[in-house]
């Protein structure tokens, strides 16, 4: 049996521990506090990236690897470049077209939030539109006018070109960068990056000042 020493030396830790614990989450308090009032944007808002798929109504996409926002201020883009893998959900249909287990290709891709940051958005931006994207590496901008917005591809090596109509940003072209000719095709003739055996892909996007180059 533990003596009066053990249960006294138990006390005191516990004391010593609850009072450690106490004095972190103070100090915690106030470098949040500091920060808020420091950078109030930080805490104002947080939203989940979720692009709204209609049969992964609670998926979130992985993996923001980039934000922009617009020239003119307006506009807040988020790029994610993560592994989402979607599989196809336990449903009826599913399993009798032999679907479970297997991965849901058309909804498993890259995608491109944009937000209206515009007057009292600033702090807490409105999402705007999501546009998803086979391939997106982690690399895109938006030109000096605000309209046109530049994204990288991954294998298939272009960089995809979206433009304002007013309504949305829609695709409007596409820039094939030469290095691989056949796409997203593993063979030896898209092998031609700086490695053994690597596909080339883009490795950074910029855009002048002037947004013409």
């Amino acid at each position: 049996m533990p003596g009066p020493f053990w249960s006294l030396w138990v006390s005191q830790t516990r004391n010593v521990a609850l009072n450690l614990t106490t004095m972190t989450i103070r100090n915690h308090r106030r470098r949040q506090d500091r920060i808020s009032h420091q950078q109030p944007w930080l805490t104002r808002s947080q939203q989940e990236l979720n692009p709204g798929l209609t049969n992964y109504p609670d998926f979130v996409a992985g993996e923001a690897v980039k934000a922009v926002v617009s020239p003119d201020g307006l506009t807040l883009a988020i790029l994610t470049a993560g592994m989402n893998s979607l599989y196809y959900p336990n449903t009826p249909a599913n399993i009798t077209a032999g679907l479970i287990g297997k991965i849901d290709t058309a909804a498993s891709t890259q995608f491109l939030f944009l937000y209206d940051v515009s007057g009292a958005n600033k702090s807490k931006p409105v999402l705007k539109q999501v546009t998803p994207a086979a391939q997106f590496a982690r690399w895109f901008g938006l030109g000096a006018n605000s309209q046109t917005l530049y994204a990288a591809g991954g294998c298939d090596d272009v960089v995809y070109v979206y433009s304002d109509n007013g309504t949305n940003f829609g695709l409007s072209n596409k820039i094939s960068l030469g290095h691989a000719p056949n796409g997203c095709l593993s063979n030896a003739a898209n092998r031609t990056g700086l490695g053994l055996g690597v596909e080339p892909n883009v490795a950074g996007l910029a855009i002048t000042a002037d947004g013409k180059r």
